[in-house]
């Protein structure tokens, strides 16, 4: 299972009748199936981007968005030790489309999380070290 990050939570005062699967109602621990963009850029290490001004926004990250009231989301690998740990996540109001410097930078301010929690694993016992998010066998998530 996935454990992902507050926004993925639903916002106070919602119900769940417009949420993805129900996930409000049925009040489970989310999986990487319910929001494929995020399990995609944990998977792949990749940063990922997502708009409104594109047409195409997955529904579970459409849903999301538009309850923040958001019209643009860039997700960012974070990785402690060299494995994933989790993201770093970037919402804008305005309806516009991340840019490369955008991205640039945000991986450069990424870069330095992950340093600074790569030193902080180091001085840890195995017990107080940050869990490290295990993804599924690439035909599991199909």
């Amino acid at each position: 299972m996935l454990r992902l990050p507050g926004r993925r939570g639903l916002p106070r005062g919602c119900n769940g009748a417009r949420a993805p699967g129900g996930l409000a109602r049925r009040r489970r621990r989310l999986s990487d199936r319910d929001f494929p963009l995020t399990a995609e850029t944990l998977r792949t290490s990749q940063p990922r981007a997502v708009s409104f001004v594109h047409g195409d926004v997955d529904p579970a990250e459409a849903f999301i968005l538009r309850e923040l009231g958001m019209n643009a989301l860039l997700m960012l690998p974070l990785q402690v030790g060299g494995r994933p740990w989790g993201l770093v996540e970037l919402y804008e109001m305005r309806l516009r489309q991340f840019t490369e410097d955008d991205v640039a930078i945000a991986q450069f301010l990424t870069a330095q999380a992950e340093r600074q929690l790569d030193v902080v694993g180091a001085g840890s016992t195995p017990v107080l070290q940050p869990p490290v998010y295990e993804p599924p066998p690439d035909d599991a998530t199909r």
